[in-house]
């Protein structure tokens, strides 16, 4: 979803409209709660900034997940790595 926060043509406001479906797409392939235990909760935020075009929120959103799920994140194959 980088690519997608960093804005179109490298501007400095995130694709919102992009944004919302990669939350979207990933609210419909939750990993297990057990590792997982605030996926909902980051997605369910992330979701919301995104249709309010509200970058600071997304930002919050983005780096309490990261920090909460990326040692998990990065070596399960279960979840998706490659987003609308």
């Amino acid at each position: 979803m980088g690519s997608a926060f960093a804005g179109k043509d490298g501007s400095d406001t995130p694709d919102f409209a992009t944004l919302q479906k990669s939350y979207a797409f990933l609210l419909t392939r939750e990993p297990p709660a057990a590792t997982y235990a605030q996926w909902d909760g980051f997605l369910q935020q992330g979701l919301t900034a995104a249709k309010a075009s509200d970058k600071a929120g997304l930002q919050a959103s983005c780096k309490g997940c990261h920090k909460a799920h990326r040692d998990a994140y990065k070596v399960d194959p279960t979840v998706p790595k490659t987003f609308p």
